[in-house]
């Protein structure tokens, strides 16, 4: 449709002919407005413009202040977002069910009644089938021409089997995931994330092995070939067919769930920026426990700001901060001298009995890591009533802490070349999967979403796989050290 075509469908849509605006400049600079929302709209749900229930909800948008962007705003919290995306779930759902059941009528009709105009509008016979009537010419390999009864032959060819497969078929275009439910996806999503970060946390640890050379030297190759193989099944994806979606409640849903995936699964991907200021990876204190004024010290000569001034500003912000994170009351015990040196106070917890937990943070060596993690993760915006106490505790202590303390350990080892930069090769692992992470959950095509998160999850054990059992990159990857090079 023409640009004005648009312009007065959207003026109809919304009802735009009374006098509700004024009918000079302002009320044009309004409806154009109105008509670049409605474009835009339909732009980002990548689906075709002047569907019907498209129109229902951009209308209802429009009348309740509403944007997409604005729907799933950072601000709003995990549950509710996850409320939101469910209730998406059950909306793209309940009218796939009802396009179904329509498709199924019409197809059942059909096969039924062989009715040539219900053949004709479901697409099992084309128009230059139903205007020829009765007949058309087929020419076989020998050169003779043999006449066929068309609408015969169609009615017998398309059986119950066929009515099956195109039902198959078309429940890819209405339905997301294929018709799995929301719950399934993300206990597939939680598993395949888990595994990941298990192969990374491999990873590092050879990488930041300063004895492992050789394996340092093909998880660094492996790398390399994972990312071409990676570009080319992408291209390869991204250039295959794919049903062309007939619910624009399915593409709502995608986008509400890409939102949350990119919020709450890949922003936490560990990127370096959580360690952006640090300048020196070792601790300057060496103690058995650590109290927050020590651990402010600490922190103070990683960033290169251990001058009196500025290590009490950070004591100060360090205080308050552990003041309002409820994670990191796991770090107060008490401690009493003994004979045989310093040793933690057990303690039997009394119920409803704030006032008999301990008091001071007295922070264990192999635990500075994860306090640090933590206190630079909140500093950065993050809510912490967004998450779980498990998923803080994967993220401080096996992500974010195990990053850290490898760190310190690599570069605190007197046998470490610091000439080789080795955080900048984890940099790099970690930004082109958090990158391609994005692009996936920019898809609104469920299909190929799924086909390139498989590939993404598997892509670390591949390259863990190749470094750490000398595997060839034929075994590994099913391709030749030729094409892994190409």
């Amino acid at each position: 449709m023409s640009k004005n075509g648009r312009q007065e469908h959207v003026i109809k849509l919304l009802g735009l002919k009374d006098n509700k605006y004024d009918y000079g400049f302002k009320r044009k600079k309004q409806v154009r407005w109105e008509v670049d929302c409605y474009k835009k709209f339909y732009e980002i749900l990548q689906f075709r413009e002047y569907d019907i229930e498209g129109d229902k909800i951009f209308k209802y948008f429009m009348e309740n202040g509403i944007t997409l962007n604005s729907l799933f705003i950072r601000s709003v919290e995990q549950k509710e977002q996850y409320s939101m995306i469910y209730e998406l779930y059950e909306k793209q759902k309940g009218y796939g069910d009802i396009k179904k059941m329509g498709k199924q009528f019409a197809l059942e009709e059909m096969f039924n009644s062989g009715n040539e105009l219900l053949m004709l509008k479901e697409g099992v016979i084309d128009t230059l089938d139903f205007r020829e009537e009765n007949s058309t010419k087929l020419e076989d390999k020998e050169g003779t021409t043999e006449i066929l009864d068309s609408r015969e032959q169609k009615i017998k060819k398309y059986d119950m089997k066929d009515v099956m497969i195109e039902m198959s078929e078309y429940n890819g275009s209405i339905y997301a995931d294929d018709g799995k439910t929301i719950k399934h996806y993300f206990e597939d999503i939680n598993n395949s994330w888990v595994d990941m970060a298990n192969y990374y946390n491999k990873i590092l640890e050879m990488l930041l092995d300063p004895e492992r050379i050789t394996i340092r030297n093909r998880l660094k190759e492996a790398f390399e070939i994972e990312k071409k193989y990676y570009t080319r099944i992408k291209w390869n994806k991204t250039n295959s067919y794919w049903p062309e979606i007939d619910n624009i409640y399915v593409n709502l849903y995608l986008y509400g769930r890409n939102r949350y995936m990119k919020q709450f699964y890949v922003g936490l991907l560990p990127d370096y920026s959580l360690f952006s200021d640090i300048k020196s990876y070792k601790y300057n204190l060496k103690k058995e426990y650590y109290s927050l004024p020590d651990l402010a010290h600490i922190y103070a000569g990683m960033i290169g700001k251990d001058n009196e001034d500025d290590y009490k500003k950070i004591r100060q912000n360090m205080i308050k901060a552990f003041q309002k994170i409820k994670y990191v009351k796991k770090f107060k015990r008490d401690i009493n001298k003994t004979a045989f040196g310093l040793q933690e106070v057990i303690r039997i917890p009394l119920e409803n009995d704030s006032t008999d937990e301990p008091q001071n943070y007295n922070i264990r060596y192999e635990e500075l890591a994860e306090a640090l993690s933590a206190y630079l993760f909140f500093k950065k915006k993050h809510k912490e009533k967004d998450y779980t106490i498990a998923e803080l505790d994967t993220l401080f202590r096996n992500v974010y802490g195990k990053i850290l303390s490898l760190l310190v350990e690599y570069y605190s080892s007197s046998s470490v070349n610091f000439t080789l930069g080795i955080e900048r090769v984890l940099e790099e692992i970690v930004n082109h999967y958090k990158g391609e992470f994005y692009d996936t959950f920019t898809s609104l095509n469920s299909g190929y979403q799924m086909a390139m998160l498989d590939e993404l999850f598997v892509g670390m054990q591949r390259i863990y796989t190749y470094a750490a059992t000398g595997c060839s990159v034929e075994c590994v990857w099913g391709i030749r050290n030729r094409e892994a090079n190409t």
